[in-house]
């Protein structure tokens, strides 16, 4: 046992050493410098699979002028080289749009531009960015399988996709065994087969509505067909097809009913515009702001950006947490805000009469 496990420790070593040793001679001028002044950058390389099929420094970043700092990103488009499937794939789902749709949304025009830096574009860079789902310079697989690598963007306030799924039954067995195949990741559900379409080529906005990437809306009967070729794939394996085409029916119930908890609160503000007590041109929902607003203008953007989303995101990730107490629950009680607080605009109207 000794000798054996000596061996393997032999050849672990001098693969390594020797992947090293040819990285040197290929690239030895890049290695110069980076192997002392980015030991973590060149480490990461040197024990990836790039390092093992010979893809070198030159064969991403090019020339020694194209590498330079805030020059050295590398874009899909070189992937492709190499990827040229996988990029295809990615250039029919969400992903690929997501720094142009940032970069359209008042909200983003809004901010100063360090907030926007900040805020907006380490999530939305994934449009131009293959290394924000497997990073630099390891660009491991594996680490792209994991349902952690999609927590850095979905998570949080703004798209609780991740607390959601850990909140489910999915979620739960997944915690407790880490097991993929009893329990579905974003992963097997999202990129079912290895697919970088990570949407099937649908766009669901705050509303709830669908359209492809180009804007062009989705009738229901489109969207089953696309529905149809997830769920065979992933839910079957473990579902009965009853159950879950019944629960994804509940789930599109639940969205509907949350649909017309927005459409009331709209318009109860619509009413008041009409009557002279809001301003006309009030905008409310896809492109709406959170700053320089009224009150009432600003508990339906919880309504719409936050509560909303809850509820129908969260009964499609089957977290009944989610879509009842953080979405359902709090839809109401904000709906009955809007009403009172139009009621006392309205007495404050008839006041200054």
């Amino acid at each position: 046992m000794f000798w054996r496990t000596l061996c393997l420790f032999a050849v672990f070593f001098l693969t390594s050493f020797s992947v090293e040793i040819w990285a040197e001679e290929k690239i030895g001028d890049c290695l110069a410098c980076h192997q002392k002044e980015t030991r973590g950058i060149f480490q990461a390389w040197v024990n990836s699979k790039h390092a093992q099929k010979g893809v070198d420094c030159i064969t991403c970043h090019k020339s020694h002028d194209e590498a330079r700092p805030k020059k050295s990103a590398v874009e899909p488009k070189v992937c492709s080289e190499c990827h040229k499937e996988k990029y295809e794939q990615f250039q029919k789902g969400r992903h690929s749009i997501s720094w142009t749709g940032m970069k359209e949304h008042p909200q983003y025009r809004a901010l100063p531009a360090p907030l926007r830096k900040a805020f907006c574009e380490r999530c939305h860079s994934v449009q131009n960015k293959c290394n924000s789902c497997h990073t630099s310079h390891a660009f491991n697989p594996e680490e792209a399988k994991e349902p952690e690598a999609c927590k850095k963007c979905h998570t949080g306030l703004a798209g609780p996709h991740d607390e959601m799924y850990a909140s489910s039954l999915h979620g739960t067995i997944y915690a407790a065994e880490r097991n993929t195949v009893r329990a579905p990741t974003c992963q097997p559900c999202h990129m079912h087969m290895g697919t970088h379409n990570v949407s099937f080529g649908i766009i669901h906005d705050s509303w709830g509505d669908t359209k492809d990437i180009y804007g062009k809306p989705l009738t229901k009967e489109e969207q089953e067909e696309t529905r149809k070729q997830m769920i065979k794939g992933v839910c079957f394996q473990c579902h009965i097809k009853s159950l879950t085409l019944e629960r994804f029916e509940l789930a599109d119930q639940v969205k509907e009913k949350a649909k017309g908890i927005l459409t009331e609160a709209e318009k109860v503000i619509r009413e008041l515009e009409e009557e002279g007590i809001l301003p006309k041109g009030v905008v409310l929902g896809k492109r709406q702001l959170y700053q320089e607003t009224s009150r009432i203008e600003a508990i339906y953007y919880r309504m719409f950006q936050f509560q909303n989303v809850y509820t129908w995101k969260g009964a499609y990730h089957f977290s009944a947490d989610f879509a009842h107490w953080y979405g359902w629950a709090h839809l109401q009680m904000s709906l009955i805000e809007i009403k009172e607080e139009a009621r006392k605009l309205r007495e404050l109207h008839k006041l200054k009469k």
